[in-house]
């Protein structure tokens, strides 16, 4: 797999490979929404796992939920051939960031992340992750107006450094879609267990 040392790297760390912590799923809206955004060349996607392989030339139903690992390995993948590790990090988080702003627009998940402050979205933000995600959780650790200190929980190395920058990208776009100015975000501090997170907006 030396065409993805990312997901090399990530599938040794998991106990599993892709079919490691089962109960962890995600919102297969956001898997397609990956591969419709940077589809991996098909000679490429034969070099992941036949599970991954499968996901994306079968894909399933926005609606259905689908292995939270699995998907992992493709969205690194994405990382690995579209943007090079350390010097594509601003960019990919860009990706990001713009990815999610066009995914939380749409009719689906519209009145979720719309309608509503920044204060009012991420004191709630545990009921949002949780439409998206299952067996994983965030928790708001400190919150004031106009700043909010998160931190999410996973099983050991399910989520990694290029997850916690993707995150990022997505709770600036969400602060953003719900009114929020001048969205800054420290990089994130990401442990075997658990990422944090300070984001600041006026």
């Amino acid at each position: 797999m030396t065409a993805f040392p990312s997901v090399q790297a990530y599938l040794e760390r998991l106990p599993d490979g892709p079919a490691s912590y089962p109960e962890c799923q995600l919102k297969a809206a956001v898997f397609v929404n990956h591969m419709d955004e940077s589809p991996l060349p098909d000679e490429l996607l034969s070099e992941l796992p036949p599970v991954v392989v499968d996901l994306a030339r079968n894909p399933p139903p926005v609606s259905a939920w689908i292995p939270e690992a699995a998907a992992m390995v493709y969205l690194l993948a994405i990382r690995d051939h579209f943007f090079a590790p350390g010097v594509g990090d601003t960019a990919y988080e860009t990706w990001s960031y713009e990815r999610n702003k066009r995914l939380l627009s749409n009719r689906l998940y519209r009145a979720v992340f719309l309608l509503v402050s920044p204060d009012r979205l991420f004191r709630h933000i545990g009921g949002r992750w949780a439409r998206m995600r299952r067996g994983t959780s965030i928790e708001v650790l400190d919150r004031r107006p106009g700043y909010v200190h998160l931190q999410t929980q996973y099983p050991p190395h399910l989520h990694e450094e290029s997850v916690a920058i993707g995150f990022r990208g997505a709770f600036r776009a969400a602060a953003e879609l719900a009114g929020g100015k001048h969205v800054r975000i420290d990089p994130p501090s990401v442990a075997e267990t658990s990422t944090e997170f300070v984001i600041r907006y006026e």
